[in-house]
Order: C-alpha cells, then sequence, then structure tokens
C-alpha cells in the first residue's frame, strides 16, 4: 500500500510515443479511434453477429405458461388476450349496471339536441337496473368517500 497510484506519477498509464512530428492544428485528427471506426466500417474488424431467429409460436406459448406460473405475475400478460382476465379488477366480477360510458355511440355526436334528448329518453326507459346490481354498488362505492 506504500506505492504511489499509477495516477499520480506523471504519463504512467498512457503508451509512450517516441515522436511526434510537428503539424498544423487543422490536420491533426482529435477523434478517437472509436469514432474513427464508425464512420469507415468497410476498413473495421467486426465481430461476425449471430442472426437471432424470432421465436415460433409455441415458443412463445411456453414462455407465456411459465410467466403465468410464476408466483408474482408479470404486468405483461394484462395484453395477452388468453391470460388477461386474471388482471380485472375485482369489482368487474360483481353484478352491476351498466357503466354510463358504455351507453356511447359515435352517432350520437351528430345528433340535434332534440333527437339526443328523445335517445336519452328511450335508454332511460330500457335501463335496466336490479336490487341486488344497487346492493352491489352501493357496497363496492361505500368507502370511496372516506379516500383522499
Amino acid at each position: 500500500f506504500g506505492e504511489d497510484a499509477c495516477t499520480s506519477k506523471k504519463c504512467s498509464w498512457l503508451p509512450a510515443i517516441k515522436e511526434v512530428a510537428p503539424s498544423e492544428i487543422v490536420t491533426v485528427n482529435f477523434s478517437s479511434s472509436t469514432t474513427d471506426c464508425a464512420k469507415t466500417v468497410s476498413q473495421c474488424k467486426l465481430k461476425p453477429h449471430h442472426v437471432v431467429q424470432p421465436p415460433t409460436d409455441s415458443e412463445i406459448d411456453t414462455f407465456y405458461q411459465t410467466m403465468n406460473s410464476a408466483q408474482l405475475k408479470p404486468a405483461i400478460l394484462r395484453i395477452v388476450p388468453e391470460y388477461a382476465d386474471q388482471f380485472a379488477p375485482g369489482h368487474l366480477a360483481l353484478d352491476l349496471p351498466l357503466l354510463m360510458s358504455q351507453l356511447y355511440k359515435a352517432e350520437y355526436l351528430s345528433l340535434d339536441y332534440n333527437s339526443l334528448q328523445s335517445v336519452c329518453e328511450d335508454t332511460a326507459k330500457d335501463f335496466p337496473v336490479t336490487v341486488q346490481q344497487i346492493e352491489n354498488l352501493e357496497q363496492a362505492t361505500r368507502g370511496q368517500s372516506s379516500n383522499k
């Protein structure tokens, strides 16, 4: 431990250059050898790369099954249709009335006021809500008022 580090000695970590010919600053190449190599790829010795084949459907299925059997479920399975249902929030399993957003139809945007009001009245008449759905909705949303 008593020795000085190589960085505390003058130029000990740089290769020794015996002769440097003087030249004008505009002719000196200050770029790194990596940059030079990138500019002239055909002159550089690059390692050959391996071509990776895309996975087969069977390999993908096996991969998804392996992820699904893990103790902690990876979030990527949420977008795989075969596994997405297990990520549905618990309240979706309850028997609840339709959400108002589920009644949206793009064609309603072009209706005039009176036609839209008529559609709303017809929808309200045919909007089935059971007593059980009301109780489930109340139970599912009861704690929301105390959330901050």
